[in-house]
């Protein structure tokens, strides 16, 4: 459930229809902004985020960091 809402609020203030690709940023009433930097994030970032939740763990990595303190 929450992973859909989250992809419902991705999509909804952070995916450009018109243009494609990612905006970066959105300000407090969901405009999108170019404080941190200008242009677009590079889509391998974007999807690994989408992607990881929903894929078994096969690296360790989500062990490791759930043992840390």
């Amino acid at each position: 459930m929450w992973y859909r809402r989250l992809w419902d609020f991705a999509d909804r203030h952070f995916i450009d229809h018109d243009r494609g690709g990612w905006l970066p940023e959105i300000d407090p009433a969901g405009r999108p902004v170019a404080r941190q930097f200008a242009g677009k994030p590079d889509i391998y970032h974007s999807s690994q985020a989408s992607l990881f939740p929903l894929v078994p763990c096969v690296s360790g990595q989500l062990a490791a960091l759930q043992a840390r303190p």
